[in-house]
């Protein structure tokens, strides 16, 4: 919706995608607006129902399967939107560089960042921000801060608990002197989830909101018992780190998710090996034929 605050009314109502997440606003007069569903489906396509909207999905699983940014520009002097940009799945947090050229998008369901050139409003680059490229998906990336000299990109992996951080390609940058491809340079750690990132004006330091905090929960009313709201959010201010203190972050994070473990989970199973209730790797025997799981959740 665009509100006119003069005249304290909607002026204008825009049809965007299914589940519109947040806008980022150009000088150009652009809105980008990430849909966590991505286009509605067209005639023909898989879908399924969401809260009474229809939504692409996997024909297999049932599940979403589009994640797309709206345009929105003015045309004959109303707002509407103009395209639309595919990009990872459950795209949220977004960002601009100084120069608007370039708007970098984290996608949560896909554990990257796609770099749009605002120009061609096309994909330059998908950044893969997983800790090891071999790890399945998980890491929820879905908040983007970028640094002032435009050269390090800050990404919030809330299932990871951490800040990954990105050196820019230069064509992800659209500077001059980075490398070819954009490279994961370490992990910060956090508290529970980040899920939101500024960076200061001198970029030297980093403000990350946990959206879970550090697991404190709230004690106003204990007798009634726990449940999801009682988390206690909080803030994180970092210094940006060297290149010493970032691989020792990176290590601490490693370490705390336990990476080498589920490296070797992922390894190619062994012949012989005698069956246990959890096996040590993916494909190996198990002595249990049926896990039922239940999860209580909200």
């Amino acid at each position: 919706q665009h509100v006119d605050l003069a005249k304290r009314k909607v002026t204008d109502i825009v049809s965007v995608g299914v589940a519109p997440y947040t806008v980022v606003a150009a000088k150009s007069g652009k809105l980008y607006v990430s849909n966590w569903g991505g286009n509605p489906p067209k005639a023909g396509d898989p879908s399924a129902s969401t809260s009474g909207t229809p939504i692409r999905v996997d024909p297999r699983t049932g599940l979403a399967n589009d994640g797309t940014l709206s345009v929105v520009g003015r045309k004959a002097g109303k707002f509407e939107q103009l395209t639309t940009i595919s990009v990872g799945l459950h795209p949220c947090g977004m960002t601009l560089n100084a120069g608007e050229t370039r708007l970098y998008v984290a996608n949560a369901n896909s554990d990257s960042v796609s770099v749009i050139d605002t120009e061609t409003e096309t994909v330059l680059e998908t950044i893969d921000c997983k800790p090891d490229r071999r790890l399945p998906l998980g890491s929820g990336s879905n908040a983007v801060s970028l640094s002032p000299d435009g050269v390090t990109l800050y990404v919030a992996n809330g299932t990871n608990n951490c800040i990954c951080v990105i050196t820019l390609s230069a064509k992800a940058s659209g500077l001059d002197g980075g490398p070819a491809k954009s490279v994961l340079a370490g992990l910060i750690p956090t508290g529970w989830y980040p899920g939101a990132i500024l960076v200061s004006g001198d970029g030297k330091k980093l403000v990350v909101a946990n959206v879970k905090g550090h697991g404190a929960l709230d004690q106003a009313n204990p007798k009634q018992g726990r449940k999801t709201r009682d988390h206690l959010g909080s803030i994180s201010i970092i210094e940006v780190p060297d290149a010493a203190q970032l691989a020792a972050y990176t290590r601490e994070v490693n370490e705390h998710n336990r990476l080498a473990y589920s490296i070797a989970g992922l390894e190619a199973p062994r012949a012989g090996v005698k069956p246990v209730p959890v096996p040590e790797r993916h494909g190996e025997p198990s002595c249990l034929k049926h896990v039922v799981y239940i999860i209580k959740e909200n």
